[in-house]
């Protein structure tokens, strides 16, 4: 997870987010990253099939926080889920 804001690291607004870290982590990651979204922000979460007994929290999150957001299957077996915020 991030250890220090983002600011810290100069990064002030973000268009675009590829997350594909610790699948139990995904919900804490948007939430640490949200405030730096701007309006129309993408983000895009990796192994979203494969893993989704790790990341039991993610859907009712997004739902709760009214963010617009698709499943896409991959050819692999796997898929991704598509965030605008």
């Amino acid at each position: 997870m991030l250890q220090a804001p983002l600011s810290n690291l100069g990064v002030y607004e973000l268009d675009f987010v590829f997350v594909d870290g610790m699948k139990i982590q995904y919900t804490a990651y948007l939430k640490a990253i949200r405030p730096y979204c701007i309006p129309g922000c993408v983000i895009v979460c990796d192994d979203i099939v494969s893993q989704q007994d790790k990341m039991e929290t993610l859907r009712p999150y997004l739902e709760k926080q009214g963010l617009s957001h698709e499943i896409k299957h991959l050819t692999d077996g796997d898929g991704i889920v598509i965030i605008k915020t």
